[in-house]
């Protein structure tokens, strides 16, 4: 999901790679976001570097009413473990100001 959300910001500021394709670099880019360690992903370090730069300081701008609905989703991983995904939506103008992911269903996180 976190591949998809930085392929759509890709796509959103313009930016064409050119010696990497798109679904290389944001799956580079989302592997080390999620911890993984720079030295295990596909791309060089300057190259990495320079993407985790250019996304950096988007401004996304989101048209949102102020009027809004949340939805859980339980979804299952490999080896049974179980994760929710939140999803925060605008009722009038469709818009997702906010999702996140969590490992336990309470209203703490």
């Amino acid at each position: 999901m976190l591949t998809q959300v930085i392929l759509v910001l890709m796509e959103y500021i313009n930016l064409k790679p050119r010696f990497y394709s798109s679904e290389v670099i944001a799956s580079a880019l989302a592997s080390y976001l999620s911890g993984l360690s720079s030295w295990r992903t596909s791309l060089p370090h300057s190259t990495l570097l320079y993407y985790l730069r250019r996304l950096s300081w988007i401004k996304y701008v989101v048209p949102i009413s102020g009027f809004y609905a949340v939805d859980e989703t339980k979804i299952m991983v490999i080896k049974g473990q179980y994760y929710y995904v939140w999803i925060v939506r605008d009722v009038k103008t469709g818009a997702i100001p906010f999702f996140m992911v969590t490992s336990l269903r309470s209203g703490v996180h």
